[in-house]
């Protein structure tokens, strides 16, 4: 998506207002796969391969340097994320017999004598990830990175030979399109940045990512603004369809003509929750003007509390979560039971709701709009 939308700025189309959220969402994507631990249950089906990793890392990178082509203060973020992800790669996915990361994270630390499986022996993957050591590289200047990047772009044909019976180019998987692709999709940038020249070996380097002819019609945010807050956004969760984030247990809901009651379990202590509601159904978000207050905005200030009071014109009073005694009878501690009820409501009448539960750093977490029926007198 981001690959999709940088392209079409660099052919001289102003920048699609969805690129600072996209990069929002790229960013979450890498600080949840360097902070990946088997022990926390919510990651347990956790699906992530460095190589995938990789190509957010490109196209984050691409961003990056078309700001600094255009003469934009690019996303300091962005550097940061990635030297996180380059470390912890370095430290747990790092297979230096076979000069290649872990095929996915959790071949090394479940079982490490698996690494030297066919599972793991994908050094054609190599080059979707050696060119971000060299771009770090070459933003800092730090050696750590360009010899891990070295080593793993030197052995990017080390696969087993048999793959490919011709035994050309040092036994590669290079018969195949799909292995061609991923050995040469980004791999010239790797030249580039390690070298200060162009795979040719002319120089000066022609940069990877040229300047858009018509930037940004309007000359102003998001295409030049800068990001003036690099702090941690607090996260914000929600739920497609009606499901349950992993903090969250059902909603059971009570309605009667004029009330409605709410008891929701949340497995976190010191979590409110505040339930807001109108009869009208809530606007909906233009993807192709995307203004507030019906659409998130990017970060730091995203506006979604914005949108709940211009959608839902009445919201309850805040409570916060007591702990479940039968649970605790049971050896179980982390169920807090938090009841919401809401009165005057018009009897036999349609309401638009969602409840917003808050823990105590200021995460969020919240249903999509639902609906209840309060009954006839």
């Amino acid at each position: 998506m981001l690959d999709d939308r940088l392209a079409t700025e660099i052919a001289g189309a102003p920048r699609n207002a969805f690129v600072p959220r996209t990069v929002d969402v790229l960013l979450g994507y890498l600080d949840q796969t360097y902070n990946l631990s088997f022990s926390n249950p919510n990651q347990q089906e956790y699906d992530v391969h460095p190589y995938m990793v990789g190509l957010i890392m490109e196209a984050l990178i691409n961003y990056y340097e078309l700001d600094v082509a255009e003469g934009n203060i690019p996303d300091a973020r962005i550097p940061l994320e990635i030297k996180k992800v380059l470390d912890w790669w370095i430290a747990t996915q790092y297979i230096p017999s076979r000069h290649t990361l872990s095929y996915q994270p959790n071949d090394v630390p479940v079982d490490p004598t698996l690494v030297g499986g066919t599972h793991s022996d994908a050094t054609s993957l190599n080059d979707l990830v050696s060119p971000a050591y060299a771009w770090y590289w070459s933003k800092t200047g730090d050696n750590t990175y360009l010899t891990e990047g070295d080593d793993l772009f030197n052995h990017v044909f080390d696969d087993p030979s048999f793959y490919n019976p011709s035994g050309l180019v040092g036994g590669g998987w290079t018969w195949s399109v799909k292995e061609f692709n991923q050995i040469y999709k980004w791999s010239f940038d790797y030249v580039r940045w390690r070298t200060g020249q162009n795979p040719d070996g002319s120089s000066p380097a022609v940069g990877t990512v040229q300047a858009a002819a018509n930037p940004c019609d309007n000359g102003s945010n998001p295409c030049v603004a800068p990001w003036t807050d690099y702090t941690t956004p607090v996260q914000f969760g929600w739920v497609p369809g009606g499901g349950s984030p992993s903090i969250w247990g059902p909603i059971n809901a009570s309605v009667t003509a004029t009330t409605a009651t709410f008891l929701l379990n949340i497995f976190k202590p010191n979590v409110t929750m505040t339930v807001y509601y109108g009869t009208a159904a809530p606007g909906v978000c233009n993807l192709n003007n995307p203004q507030p207050p019906n659409c998130m905005q990017p970060f730091p200030n995203f506006g979604f509390q914005a949108m709940l009071s211009a959608n839902y014109p009445h919201r309850s009073t805040t409570t916060t979560g007591t702990q479940n005694q039968t649970a605790v009878s049971q050896g179980v501690l982390n169920v807090y039971d938090t009841t919401v009820t809401i009165t005057g409501l018009r009897p036999n009448t349609t309401y638009h709701w969602r409840p917003l539960t808050t823990d105590a750093s200021g995460n969020m977490a919240a249903y999509h709009d639902q609906t209840f029926i309060t009954k006839s007198n």
